[in-house]
């Protein structure tokens, strides 16, 4: 209710933030820490952490704290610039502040885990005023330094609360595999549509733009090269290669059910983007690649679709034959590792756009979870039988 208040009052406001001509650089440091780098950086870590000590579920409950967070309130600055509620002149809506909103999500994610795991007053008490400090110093230095309006992170640090409290009931009300997975396809098809329908509209059109102009510009050699065996691996030699390893094994396991599961998220993943290409038929970035562009079309994605279907489906199956739980986590990283490189270096070898890769990510997802939860339902019909 406070943010949908917020939401109202933004945009009856002039809703401009006022310019700020040497900020000071308490607040560029501490920005810098909520940014694309740091946050994500010490959040993969602490989950890498939590993991790998066997405490799977509370790695989850930390992710999706911080990544949903973030994601509800870049959605949101797309969405109140596309019904023009942001007049300034931006090209995204100040309103929410994501650095607020994922900064609360992550310090109140903390919290959580400190309370549950410790019946320690003083030591509670110390992290409940220490995530707050630290959540009032990120929106205060978003404002010191001209970046957002007070509403803007009044607006951020709401939706971080609100989904932090979203998170908590989810995973306390959805215990089974097969609810987790139905909610995976459906958030992976909504993201896939809301991009696919507006992926060739403003604001999204000049994100793309600006980040297949700096990728053109600046991107330094080092990072091309680096970029280009996470391309291979989601191409056709690595999706081939994995498909040919992982089949002879499933061949000789007789493991019927799971060779046709592995098949149809590899397989059926690219015939599905095979047809959306046609469909979209979008034009690929043109600003100068250091490979030979593809003649296939942009959007979606095939190769970032085939980082999280591929290497999804790969996962699954290895992870259920392996005995520790350690090596178990270890795989899961590198496999989720591996998605999120394919995308990113589909972008900085500038042959996508970033909507095509984010829009492959939710296809990928999305094809993976209906795979899954089809194997499932006839594992289920062949027990009872």
């Amino acid at each position: 209710m406070t943010y949908a208040a917020l939401v109202v009052l933004f945009w009856a406001s002039t809703n401009a933030t006022e310019t700020v001509a040497h900020p000071p650089s308490w607040a560029r440091t501490i920005g810098e820490v909520g940014g694309w780098t740091v946050l994500p950086a010490v959040t993969a870590l602490l989950v890498l952490a939590l993991a790998l000590a066997g405490r799977s579920r509370t790695a989850v409950f930390v992710v999706g704290a911080v990544a949903g967070a973030g994601l509800l309130a870049y959605v949101s600055k797309v969405l109140l610039q596309v019904v023009g509620a942001d007049d300034d002149g931006g090209r995204i809506a100040d309103f929410p502040s994501t650095h607020a909103a994922t900064t609360v999500a992550f310090a109140g994610a903390l919290t959580v885990l400190v309370w549950r795991g410790y019946a320690n007053r003083t030591l509670r008490a110390l992290v409940a005023v220490f995530a707050v400090a630290v959540s009032v110093a990120m929106g205060w230095s978003r404002v010191a330094q001209g970046s957002h309006a007070v509403i803007d992170v009044f607006g951020g640090a709401s939706l971080g609360v609100a989904w932090l409290t979203t998170w908590m009931l989810a995973q306390a009300s959805i215990r089974s595999i097969r609810a987790w997975l139905m909610a995976a396809l459906a958030v992976s098809l909504a993201g896939f549509a809301l991009l696919a329908v507006a992926y060739d509209e403003e604001p999204l059109t000049s994100v793309d733009r600006a980040a297949a102009e700096r990728v053109a510009s600046s991107m330094p050699s080092w990072a091309e090269w680096l970029a280009r065996p996470p391309s291979w691996l989601g191409g056709w030699i690595g999706v081939t290669a994995l498909a040919l390893v992982l089949c002879v094994v499933l061949l000789r396991e007789r493991a019927w059910l799971d060779l046709a599961f592995f098949l149809t998220a590899v397989a059926g993943s690219q015939i599905v983007v095979a047809l959306l290409k046609a469909w979209f038929d979008r034009p690929r970035p043109h600003l100068g690649s250091v490979i030979v562009l593809p003649s296939s079309a942009s959007f979606p994605s095939g190769h970032a679709t085939a980082g999280v279907a591929s290497l999804g489906a790969a996962a699954v199956l290895v992870a259920e034959r392996l005995p520790s739980q350690r090596a178990r986590t270890w795989l899961w990283t590198f496999a989720v590792a591996g998605g999120i490189a394919v995308g990113v270096s589909r972008i900085v070898l500038d042959v996508h756009y970033v909507t095509d890769v984010i829009a492959g990510w939710c296809l990928g997802l999305a094809w993976l979870a209906a795979c899954l939860l089809a194997r499932e339902r006839i594992q289920g019909q062949t027990e009872e039988v």
